[in-house]
């Protein structure tokens, strides 16, 4: 296992940089996720670890050693690709000894490897099988254990359960977190989808355009985004946001929505000015039908008119207007909701707010 480490990296490609001054560091045995839309580095990124891609400027050090000018074949990783890259004409079995066999291990050592990579990720019964009798999720299960046999120091994904269902993504991404538990190899995973970088990530690298928008614990970008990017990109439903202006009377300060005004969240009194413009962000999940789901002074009463009500059982979408802004609201079912004008409840300890200039947290 090893630590890893970015300084300054950056990438072109002609005059358009895609990777802008990129720094982390990576702990050994942390398992960190790069997430962000298309476009946005974080596959190029990995590349550059991996050596697939050159890289235009700044250093990647993995432990004490710096990666730039040593060759792929020598860097003691291991990358499993959105395609799994399987040799059509070798059965699982070749498929995973593969790279064992290149290497000049001996048949009983093969063998060995093989057995506990198999018999780790299910496969015994399939070793003898090609691709192509394969089903998409036994196919990347052999590409993990092509990777895992060489028992490398880091372990890359690149968006490696994109091609895959819905149900056989929730089983592959509990597969993928046994396997950093059990074996403990520092592991960078780039993905789009956001439940994938929640569920299995010790800390998140959010990048925008080549650019880090923010680096922290799944519980920090989704309590505490940085920007309104952050908070737009994280959580689904995605976070409802409207525009104010902040305004003071006497030790009071309020948040002009249009028509409507609000208390100011406390945890804001000191960070705002009088007459700011400000954009105000709460969750679906943090908006509440009735007052009583709130202690006393939590909840900031706002006028909505519901347009439709999706049930999804337990709980409820409601979709609708604020002061002409659409909002959606997620809470348990209640049947006695109907579309048309209420009042709902904002929870003020999670409201966010941002500069409405910079788009930057004022927290």
């Amino acid at each position: 296992m090893a630590s890893l480490s970015f300084q300054g990296l950056t990438k072109n490609f002609g005059k358009t940089e895609v990777v802008k001054g990129f720094d982390l560091e990576v702990n050994d045995g942390e398992f960190v996720v790069l997430l962000g839309a298309s476009g946005c580095g974080k596959s190029t990124i990995l590349r550059m670890v991996a050596g697939l891609e050159s890289i235009s400027s700044g250093r990647i050090m993995m432990g004490d050693k710096c990666l730039n000018e040593i060759d792929p074949k020598d860097r003691d990783l291991a990358m499993v690709f959105q395609s799994y890259a399987l040799y059509p004409h070798m059965t699982v079995y070749q498929n995973i000894a593969f790279a064992l066999k290149v290497q000049g291990y001996s048949k009983p050592e093969i063998e060995e490897a093989v057995e506990w990579a198999a018999d780790m990720l299910q496969l015994k019964e399939l070793l003898q099988r090609k691709p192509k009798q394969l089903s998409g999720g036994q196919r990347q299960r052999v590409a993990m254990g092509r990777a895992m046999v060489r028992t490398p120091k880091l372990f890359l994904f690149d968006e490696p359960l994109s091609n895959l269902d819905a149900k056989l993504r929730g089983k592959m991404r509990q597969e993928i977190k046994d396997l950093h538990t059990k074996l403990g190899v520092t592991t960078l995973y780039v993905t789009h989808d956001q439940v994938e970088a929640m569920t299995l990530a010790d800390r998140i690298v959010i990048l925008d355009k080549g650019v880090v928008a923010q680096i922290g614990t799944p519980y920090e970008v989704f309590t505490q985004p940085s920007s309104t990017f952050v908070a737009g990109f994280i959580g689904s439903p995605m976070m409802n946001m409207f525009s104010a202006t902040v305004q003071q009377q006497g030790e009071q300060s309020y948040l002009n929505i249009q028509q409507q005004r609000i208390t100011l969240p406390p945890q804001y009194q000191d960070k705002v000015s009088d007459g700011q413009s400000v954009l105000l962000g709460v969750r679906p999940n943090d908006i509440y039908l009735h007052p009583k789901n709130l202690e006393e002074g939590q909840g900031l009463k706002v006028h909505v008119k519901l347009n439709n009500i999706e049930l999804l059982g337990a709980t409820m979408l409601a979709r609708g207007e604020l002061s002409g802004r659409k909002i959606i609201v997620e809470a348990a079912t209640d049947y006695s909701l109907q579309p048309g004008d209420c009042e709902l409840y904002l929870d003020s300890h999670f409201a966010h707010l941002f500069d409405a200039t910079t788009l930057q947290s004022l927290a």
